[in-house]
């Protein structure tokens, strides 16, 4: 088969473009022929792809593919290359990527609702399928009216070697670390965590701290100024903030209540998950988190919100556990993480560690990169050559 993947772009610090590289990048070592297209010729910061995966602007001629690949929507590229493979009758597959959940679709909404009536609701209603990652993201495909199969395939992870693993920070007794990785935006709910870790921090100062001190990391780039929204709300709040890179050996040594540490990638995101000591995800939508599958995978704890579809963080399933909790499902909102994160900061080391370790177990049994590009694989050859729809096509 050959599959042309077409995304607006291969921003290291997007869980899309994370996805779309990596998928990719399996598809080839499988034997698939892989392209992707992009509006432009891509930057040398781009996420990284074997050689054997085309990369370039879109070409109509430089590729025919057996399927098109669509990840996102509401860009005007994408609608180009779906036109395009429309008129050459070539199936397209389209990834929503979270973008059709009630919380985005309420983001610009006007924008939306114009781009819905003149073009995307027609290429999503005639895409011979789409790609959900998990229940939750097939019913907001549903809700809009689409009946074609849809693919429910979740996103895969590369499990690190936990032998090569840097120490926790905490490990020598020091300070613990909550660690938030994503884009600075406010779709993830930061103003919520640092509300709450404000109001976690003024009720230590007033009874006095019983429990070993937390300090919160967050890691990403600054998206539409929001950085600075949440540097005036923690200075109102009396949070101590220091901006900084995560240091690359040693000990995380600050007083600060908050650090921002700028964007990170690579080994040194792998790095800063494995040597934290919880993961802090207070999302409003996501139709999968790729982060929190990045932390589970380093064996870290994670809270996340019910705007992410996490239900099984409770319990994972591992045998010979009664209930084995790779970490909390809550609500949205400020007293929800109140509530959990006080639970958190006062647990033993040994339980967190026994969080940790079915957090990696859960990672390494449900998403690793072969299962999930075989569920792709076997939806891409259903689309293009028939037959019985394997266990991954829904229906219905």
């Amino acid at each position: 088969m050959r599959i042309l993947h077409a995304i607006p772009g291969l921003i290291k610090a997007a869980g899309t473009s994370v996805y779309c590289a990596e998928l990719s990048g399996h598809l080839a070592d499988a034997g698939v022929e892989t392209a992707i297209a992009l509006p432009e010729s891509p930057g040398d910061d781009r996420c990284p792809t074997p050689p054997a995966v085309t990369v370039g602007r879109f070409d109509p001629e430089a590729f025919r593919p057996d399927l098109v690949h669509v990840h996102g929507l509401w860009h005007p590229f994408l609608h180009r290359v779906s036109a395009w493979a429309a008129g050459r009758d070539v199936p397209v597959l389209v990834s929503p990527q979270g973008m059709l959940t009630p919380w985005s679709l309420a983001q610009k909404r006007l924008k939306k609702r114009i781009a819905l009536a003149v073009y995307q609701h027609r290429d999503l209603a005639t895409a011979a399928a789409i790609h959900a990652t998990a229940d939750a993201e097939v019913d907001d495909v549903r809700r809009l009216g689409l009946r074609q199969p849809i693919v429910v395939a979740p996103f895969g992870i590369q499990i690190p070697d936990a032998s090569t693993a840097p120490p926790r920070w905490s490990a020598a007794g020091g300070r613990r670390v909550a660690l938030f990785v994503s884009r600075v935006h406010p779709k993830k709910g930061l103003v919520n965590l640092l509300e709450a870790w404000a109001r976690i921090r003024a009720e230590d100062a007033a009874g006095g701290r019983s429990r070993r001190p937390w300090c919160l990391v967050i890691a990403g780039p600054d998206e539409a100024g929001h950085k600075a929204e949440l540097l005036a709300l923690a200075a109102a709040r009396g949070l101590v903030v220091e901006d900084r890179p995560p240091p690359p050996t040693g000990p995380l040594a600050t007083d600060a209540d908050v650090v921002f540490t700028g964007p990170v990638f690579d080994a040194q995101k792998t790095a800063l998950y494995q040597r934290s000591d919880l993961f802090v995800l207070p999302t409003h939508s996501e139709n999968f988190g790729v982060v929190v599958l990045e932390a589970l995978a380093c064996g870290l704890p994670v809270l996340t919100t019910k705007g992410a579809p996490w239900e099984a963080l409770e319990d994972v399933g591992r045998p010979g556990r009664a209930q084995a909790r790779a970490g909390w499902w809550i609500d949205i909102g400020v007293e929800p993480l109140v509530t959990t994160l006080r639970g958190v900061m006062h647990a033993s080391d040994d339980d967190l560690g026994d969080i940790g370790e079915n957090a990696m177990w859960f990672a390494t049994e449900r998403y690793s990169w072969p299962a999930a590009m075989r569920a792709m694989c076997e939806a891409y050859g259903w689309l293009v050559h028939g037959g019985t729809p394997p266990p991954c096509i829904r229906l219905g």
